[in-house]
């Protein structure tokens, strides 16, 4: 009989592949986008392993995960000049989608999805307002997010296939 392991575990065992080699020399990223991909990875699996069981807290809390890798990455790939500045604009503009995308996949809420709307609403106004971004900034920052996620989508398409086998294992065991 195969033995089959959570999500968990492969997670740490990348974490402790990445680290080691960081540390070997191999791998040339900072730290921060080690630890963006690191913190994407695990929001991408709490959230899928939630949404699967319907388990909101967890749906929530892997879309924050994801969203604060997402966002290490972006101020690892990019220049900003007052890093303070979008830290309360992020912050609100994660927790209404978070809250948005958990409306939306679980138990629809009306309270969850006025909270959200109001969260990103407030957290764009003080993106555009506090900061200057420009249509060609954004377009120009979408366009190097895409290029450098393509790291994100094979490990993601490797993550739902190890948790699918595990899955069909389980419900073999049980049978």
């Amino acid at each position: 009989m195969r033995k089959t392991y959570s999500v968990n575990f492969y997670l740490i065992l990348f974490i402790i592949a990445a680290v080691a080699l960081k540390f070997l020399g191999f791998i040339y990223a900072p730290w921060t986008q080690l630890f963006s991909y690191i913190s994407m990875f695990w929001g991408m699996s709490m959230f899928y392993y939630s949404s699967l069981k319907q388990n909101q807290p967890g749906i929530f809390l892997g879309a924050i995960l994801f969203q604060i890798g997402v966002t290490l990455l972006s101020l690892s790939l990019f220049e900003v000049y007052q890093p303070a500045k979008i830290f309360i604009p992020a912050l609100l503009t994660i927790i209404g989608s978070s809250l948005l995308i958990t409306n939306l996949i679980g138990k629809s809420n009306k309270l969850a999805l006025i909270l959200s709307t109001i969260f990103l609403f407030v957290g764009v106004l003080l993106i555009i307002f506090r900061g200057n971004l420009t249509p060609e900034l954004f377009v120009e920052s979408v366009y190097q997010l895409l290029k450098n996620f393509w790291l994100i989508i094979i490990i993601l398409a490797i993550i739902i296939t190890l948790v699918t086998i595990e899955f069909r294992n389980e419900k073999r065991n049980q049978n």
